[in-house]
């Protein structure tokens, strides 16, 4: 009689060890979707648009691609490229302008775009900017020419 109550036992253990790495693999996948901001989550998790570029160094010709999650309003559409100005004279250059695909001129989801950089620019610094609907600010992210 006693052998059939160790094995109901090891059994009971089997079942119990399977249900806690069950648990600890939910928590694990969910903290990752939602404390980097990636993952399931397609609108800003703070409420204000956010923005990503790249590659950050690209050479002339090269393609960069932008990735944009908006906030609580959205954010503007199309999104529009500048050349930072080199000296203490003037301003930046707007050098062209971009729409992500399937968006109005206000954007409210998650839009990616890819641009292809004419061989015409210079070397130099740019940048990605858009404005966020919700704040009011203006969102811009710099990448190099080389």
């Amino acid at each position: 009689m006693m052998a059939k109550a160790k094995k109901v036992e090891k059994t009971n253990n089997k079942n119990l060890i399977t249900i806690v790495l069950l648990i600890v693999a939910g928590i694990v996948i969910l903290s990752y979707s939602n404390s980097t901001g990636t993952g399931f989550v397609t609108k800003s998790t703070k409420g204000v648009t956010s923005m990503e570029v790249s590659p950050t160094k690209l050479v002339r010709g090269g393609y960069i691609n932008v990735h944009v999650l908006p906030g609580g309003k959205g954010y503007s559409n199309p999104l529009e490229i500048y050349k930072v100005k080199t000296t203490n004279m003037g301003t930046d250059k707007k050098v062209s302008d971009f729409k992500v695909q399937y968006c109005g001129s206000i954007c409210k989801k998650e839009g990616r775009a890819s641009y292809k950089m004419s061989t015409s620019y210079g070397k130099g610094s740019y940048y990605v900017k858009t404005l966020d609907k919700n704040t009011g600010n203006v969102i811009k992210v710099y990448f190099d020419v080389v």
